[in-house]
């Protein structure tokens, strides 16, 4: 709240695999809570089926049993594919993973109520597969429509919170070769991509504005995302894909 009387308290990874994750090093997930003790987890790219999701709900309560709330949004278009995940210490007033139907079968999006707003967490489809093609940025473009109506239709009742992977760079900052010729050719920082989510902050809510909770705009080399394959992490050559932004009513 503007008044500092409540925060909320929210942690996003991609973990591009839960089940992975969670046979072959669950102790580092236990390590990420016990270090930023979050109100609500946040787990992008899950990759689980339906199937899965029983055995691994009862495996992340085992681990983490002081997040009780576990919802899983699942895509039922592809095996082995997207998915989000959310772990909440609390239990919300409801929630569901059918954000915008035309959307729901990749588990792209989970909703949840609090007493105070809504949490939207989302993995954001990648553009990579369309940029070649004659749908981008057609494809993209209208995600980021349908998701600023979903998010301005759920500002009506309370502030909303939305965030996650939502594979865009948005400014300069966040973007650690800027000025490189393919930059504005590659998925998550292209300028339709960029200024889509530009226009998703100016506005998405009711009243209108979202702002992104990073803040310290002055601060360079703060990424989220570095290619493994050319070894960019040491060296931390990176790009800010992961956000969270909210309702200005509620910062």
């Amino acid at each position: 709240t503007p008044d500092g009387r409540a925060t909320f308290k929210a942690l996003a990874w991609n973990v591009a695999g839960l089940r992975a994750l969670m046979e072959k090093n669950p102790g580092t997930l236990r390590a990420i809570v016990d270090a930023e003790r979050p109100d609500v987890l946040c787990l992008q790219e899950h990759k689980l089926q339906d199937v899965h999701v029983s055995d691994l709900t009862t495996k992340l309560k085992t681990l983490l049993p002081e997040y009780p709330t576990v919802r899983f949004a699942v895509s039922t278009k592809k095996k082995g594919y997207s998915g989000v995940a959310l772990l909440g210490v609390v239990e919300g007033l409801g929630g569901n993973g059918h954000a915008i139907g035309k959307h729901v079968d990749e588990g792209r999006l989970l909703t949840m109520e609090y007493e105070t707003h809504w949490l939207v967490l989302a993995y954001v489809p990648n553009s990579g597969a369309s940029l070649s093609s004659h749908r981008f940025p057609y494809d993209r473009v209208r995600w980021e429509a349908d998701v600023r109506a979903y998010l301005t239709s759920l500002c009506a009742s309370k502030p909303v919170v939305f965030g996650g992977d939502l594979n865009v760079a948005h400014l300069d900052a966040d973007i650690y070769n800027v000025g490189a010729p393919h930059v504005k050719k590659s998925a998550g920082t292209t300028p339709e991509e960029r200024a889509a989510f530009g226009e998703l902050l100016a506005t998405a809510g009711t009243p209108p504005g979202m702002s992104d909770t990073h803040f310290h705009p002055d601060a360079t080399g703060w990424f989220t995302y570095w290619s493994q394959r050319v070894g960019n992490r040491p060296v931390n050559r990176g790009l800010r894909l992961d956000y969270f932004v909210a309702s200005n009513d509620i910062l």
